[in-house]
């Protein structure tokens, strides 16, 4: 079997490599059977241009799914600029999520920016290019926000609007970052430098959630870098485009967020 970081780095490499001054965009999507939203995504983002001339990448990680999501990614990698890397079973969004990061900042070079998108196919490619823009005006991270004047919220369940409002406030309250509204959309660009200086600052514990949490995890602790500045774009959600119902438990995702903010108070990584 083909190591999966060998895999990534030949198909970096395709085209005639890196010169070192070219920058590159890398796009993380943390799959768990998806099959059925999957493949309209990786159409979209393989047929369009996300930024006229910049070249990119996809990561898709398969989080153990029991059905055909690594089939579509594979499909996919015949005509588009795509990896799979994946697990052997269901560890998780923030397993995925590390997973996908740790392996694209083995190769990324400073100037790369790293996308991360849900892989259900309700975050539109069409923002990317606004983001990366927000980008080139002197930001490191950029959010898909839900709380920006122009989001579009379609077809959200009431459970998933109950959360993301409350974790809005509490961490508005508790432990506000400039320019943020949105603590837990996973749909982002960052610039790889400033991922590459979180790792030199946290190690593997960049990421230590476990549950949905995790993306708020990822955003307090890069806030705390020194200069790291942060900004917003308003979101288009279309949860109707979801192939099935959502995996997270509102609940338990409430409990998590809840000992995050608990712990990040008192001062705890």
């Amino acid at each position: 079997m083909v190591d999966r970081l060998e895999l990534l780095k030949s198909l970096t490499q395709k085209k005639g490599g890196r010169d070192g001054l070219d920058m590159k965009i890398f796009i993380i999507l943390p799959a768990y059977n998806e099959e059925r939203s999957l493949e309209g995504l990786l159409h979209d983002l393989g047929n369009k241009e996300i930024i006229k001339g910049t070249p990119f990448e996809i990561v898709v990680v398969d989080d153990g799914s029991s059905d055909r999501t690594p089939l579509v990614a594979e499909k996919a990698a015949k005509c588009s600029p795509l990896v799979l890397i994946q697990h052997k079973r269901n560890l998780g969004l923030a397993a995925a999520l590390r997973t996908g990061l740790f392996a694209v900042l083995k190769l990324a070079d400073g100037q790369d920016l790293i996308v991360t998108m849900d892989a259900d196919n309700t975050h539109p490619p069409k923002l990317v290019p606004q983001m990366v823009q927000r980008i080139s005006e002197g930001y490191d991270v950029v959010i898909a926000s839900r709380f920006r004047k122009g989001a579009v919220l379609s077809g959200v369940p009431w459970t998933r609007k109950v959360y993301s409002q409350c974790a809005r406030g509490l961490f508005g309250l508790l432990l506000p970052i400039e320019g943020v509204r949105d603590y837990s959309c996973g749909y982002r660009v960052y610039r790889a430098s400033v991922l590459q200086r979180g790792v030199r600052e946290y190690g593997k514990n960049l990421i230590t959630e476990t549950g949905y949490s995790c993306m708020a995890d990822l955003l307090l602790k890069l806030a705390k870098l020194p200069g790291v500045r942060m900004s917003e774009v308003p979101l288009e959600l279309h949860y109707e485009q979801r192939g099935k119902n959502s995996k997270m438990r509102v609940g338990r995702t409430i409990c998590q967020t809840l000992m995050l903010i608990f712990r990040r108070r008192l001062g705890s990584i």
